[in-house]
């Protein structure tokens, strides 16, 4: 049985020859179960479609929507602006069969815009998966134009049912944001749906961030640690890790004898690693052997936890898989309840105490400004993918972590999940 599609076209007082365009190519769309929703306040139409017409006042973009949820009589629903119009006449019934194929109650299609009698196709993601998360909307909406409304989506109508029950929704951008985090499955679809008729007084609409935009959950999930009776412990003796292979053993003895020189109490590195020749290892062995205050632990990575990050695409990415251990420390070091994370590639030049001592109030992890924001800031710039929330952006190359609370709300899991879902558009890992 055919599934019923319900297109709501939204007028706003577009002249009739662009309402026509628009009615006349849903109209062509070969899916046979569709109804035609017009939100206008125009009385009289010069097309020959047969539609549902709905006739309010000028009205916000919220209270559309709840016309949409009363009127709409499809189990999906796409929605287009009348000055817009669909490209293809089967692209509405193949988007539809991707969903279904795909057991998902949104799709989010490629975008083209016409441009003074020009096509111009807009990049879309290359997600291998597939997948729209919310790990990936937020930069989604920042590159991709498709993502900043939603005319290029299809979605269930319970599925908006549900989120006009929980958000206040005000626009287009939003509308799309909170289908993400309400859907059970979101996916890009394979088909352009409709065609955006760039004009002067119509343009592609911009990025805006809004106040309860999140990249993930790590905020929420600190919100409610702070509002527990969590307290932090720390250990007189300092606890280090490293993430290494057998190429970066080369750079080990810099960074343990600068560690050795300028520690005022003693101090623990453990070094985690997936494999190792027998030829680095006593290596590390031969370097442990010459040091003072510093004690060499080596401890390989398990499978397990291994599994976390190598289904990461690392296609386009400009560091090696060794990258994503510092994801996995909480679950590589199950002994130890807080650790510094340091890049192999540092040295020390002064004692790590007081970095040990900080307290974390009840953070992941404390780390500092990566050099761009520095830059940013200097030039007086935004970053392209996080904007003034660029701000927050920190280098991951030493970091104090507290691995109790890491282990208690599963970050290594998230962390990796993120990886998977960023690695098309981001080519250094988005451990922030």
């Amino acid at each position: 049985m055919e599934v019923k599609v319900t297109v709501v076209v939204i007028d706003r007082g577009s002249p009739q020859v662009k309402l026509t365009k628009c009615l006349e190519s849903v109209a062509k769309q070969t899916l046979v179960d569709k109804e035609i929703l017009l939100i206008s306040p125009k009385t009289e139409l010069d097309a020959a479609v047969d539609m549902h017409l709905v006739q309010p006042a000028t009205v916000s973009f919220s209270q559309l929507l709840r016309l949409v949820a009363k009127y709409a009589q499809g189990e999906f629903i796409s929605i287009l602006e009348a000055e817009n119009f669909y490209l293809d006449e089967q692209a509405l019934a193949k988007n539809l069969a991707d969903l279904a194929t795909n057991k998902a109650d949104l799709g989010v299609a490629p975008l083209v815009v016409l441009d003074q009698g020009t096509f111009y196709f807009k990049t879309n993601p290359t997600n291998v998966h597939k997948l729209v998360t919310t790990n990936n909307i937020i930069p989604y909406m920042r590159l991709f134009e498709a993502f900043r409304y939603v005319q290029g989506s299809l979605f269930s109508r319970e599925l908006l049912v549900d989120v006009l029950a929980e958000q206040a929704v005000k626009t287009e951008q939003q509308l799309l944001y909170y289908l993400v985090h309400a859907c059970q499955k979101a996916v890009l679809l394979p088909e352009t749906l409709c065609c955006f008729a760039l004009t002067e007084d119509h343009q592609l609409p911009v990025f805006k961030w809004e106040e309860d935009y999140q990249y993930s959950n790590a905020q929420s999930f600190v919100q409610a640690i702070k509002q527990s009776d969590y307290h932090e412990e720390i250990l007189d003796r300092i606890q280090l890790t490293i993430g290494v292979d057998d190429g970066l053993i080369l750079h080990l003895e810099a960074l343990v004898h600068s560690l050795d020189k300028n520690t005022d109490t003693p101090i623990d590195l453990y070094i985690i690693y997936a494999s190792l020749t027998a030829e680095s290892i006593s290596r590390v062995k031969f370097i442990n052997d010459k040091l003072e205050a510093v004690t060499l632990i080596l401890r390989p990575i398990p499978k397990e936890s291994r599994q976390f990050i190598e289904n990461i695409n690392m296609d386009k990415a400009r560091l090696p898989i060794g990258t994503y251990f510092r994801i996995i420390v909480p679950e590589v070091l199950t002994d130890l309840e807080r650790v510094i994370y340091l890049d192999t590639d540092m040295v020390v030049n002064a004692s790590l105490t007081p970095l040990w001592q900080t307290p974390l109030e009840g953070n992941f992890i404390g780390a500092c400004e990566d050099s761009l924001v520095f830059y940013h800031r200097r030039v007086n710039a935004e970053s392209v993918l996080f904007g003034k929330q660029g701000e927050r952006y920190f280098n991951a190359g030493m970091m104090l972590m507290d691995l109790k609370l890491m282990r208690q709300y599963s970050t290594s899991f998230y962390s990796a999940q993120l990886a998977l879902d960023t690695a098309d558009y981001a080519p250094l890992p988005p451990i922030s």
